[in-house]
């Protein structure tokens, strides 16, 4: 593995070579053993050919900056957010992945068992949360409006229609809407033939914005008809555009309690679940780890979450075509190893980037 430069992201100071040691060596230390760091731990580490006295002055300098506090006058110190942060983006090793981790990630994006885009992501959390051992997080931002190759209706009940939509993408959609109108009889299955006759390659809302034109001009029983359709067209794309919330796919919660080391770590873990169970935090945290054009590293308060203070969240935007967005994920304990974080979750946008036929934020 070799070294990151000491080059800071956007709104970030660059340290100087002494304190970038200093910061990298702490930071390592902690991750490896929960507990403050003095000056004498730092000797001769990281190419630190410095007395105590002078390691003693960096770290009160980098304290100072806000990188490191103390937790106890007597004690030794130990990284802040901000911190892990500068470190994980900065001056972590670049890790070169094992090759099962690679050929993992390879099956999974590329299973041809597993033509639909939901089942693949579904998947993927989970070889993430296998291979990082902390929680795999796959979820859309978007699911885009790719074209409808051939609609499929049926009667439900309560007035709902069940819906399957064949993308030309090869993604099933489903869902259950309430058109507003008797969806007793034939109806459905005669809707179904009206769709795929007039609307077969279209988007969603293409449809519903052609629907909406022609019932301006119907007439007769024609006009009743269309307006059926148009406002089965408008419930249709009001659950896509809802639907994408509950795209999120999270694995391995479970794995967080192989790191516990007191009373303080469950308690943690317990409010990360709790977090993670309030499905808007997860999509607000998506929507913004999607926006990014590179991997993303949060670190506790970072992420505006409450209940992921004690945690880190390191994850990477992928694309897809007609617009499908999301990002991929670890979330984990500050004390992780983020080059192989880094270098697993960028390996797996970058697949599954190819493998939807998108065009990728980095290309």
């Amino acid at each position: 593995m070799k070294k990151k430069h000491n080059r800071p992201g956007a709104g970030q100071e660059e340290l100087t070579e002494r304190e970038a040691r200093v910061l990298a060596a702490v930071v390592e230390i902690s991750i490896n053993k929960a507990e403050p760091v003095g000056a004498g731990a730092l000797v001769g580490r990281n190419g630190l050919d410095l007395c105590p006295a002078s390691i003693r002055n960096t770290m009160a300098s980098l304290e100072r900056e806000g990188y490191l506090r103390q937790p106890h006058t007597s004690a030794g110190r130990e990284p802040t957010d901000k911190g892990y942060g500068y470190y994980a983006q900065c001056l972590a090793p670049t890790a070169r992945l094992p090759r099962q981790c690679v050929q993992m990630i390879n099956q999974v994006v590329e299973d041809p068992a597993q033509p639909e885009t939901a089942t693949r992501l579904d998947a993927l959390s989970q070889a993430l949360s296998t291979l990082s051992r902390q929680v795999g997080l796959v979820g859309l931002n978007s699911t885009g409006s790719a074209p409808i190759r051939e609609y499929s209706f049926m009667r439900l009940g309560d007035g709902r229609l069940g819906a399957v939509m064949a993308t030309v993408s090869g993604e099933l959609l489903r869902g259950a809407v309430k058109p507003g109108w008797d969806v007793s009889g034939g109806k459905p299955e005669r809707m179904s033939a009206f769709f795929n006759d007039r609307f077969s390659y279209m988007t969603v809302p293409q449809a519903r914005r052609l629907l909406d034109r022609q019932t301006k001009t119907a007439s007769g029983e024609d006009a009743v008809w269309t307006r059926e359709a148009y406002c089965l067209a408008l419930a249709l794309e009001e659950g896509l555009a809802a639907g994408h919330s509950r795209r999120i796919y999270v694995e391995g919660v479970a794995n967080l309690y192989q790191h516990v080391e007191g009373e303080d770590d469950i308690k943690a873990i317990m409010a990360l679940g709790a977090a993670m169970g309030e499905n808007g935090n997860l999509v607000a945290l998506i929507d913004d780890l999607a926006k990014e054009e590179k991997e993303t590293v949060m670190v506790g308060s970072q992420s505006r979450i409450d209940g992921f203070s004690e945690c880190s969240v390191v994850a990477h935007s992928f694309a897809g075509p007609h617009g499908l967005e999301g990002a991929i994920g670890v979330i984990g304990k500050k004390r992780m190893d983020y080059g192989f974080a880094i270098a697993l979750v960028s390996l797996a946008a970058r697949r599954l980037t190819a493998s939807l036929g998108g065009a990728g934020k980095w290309s």
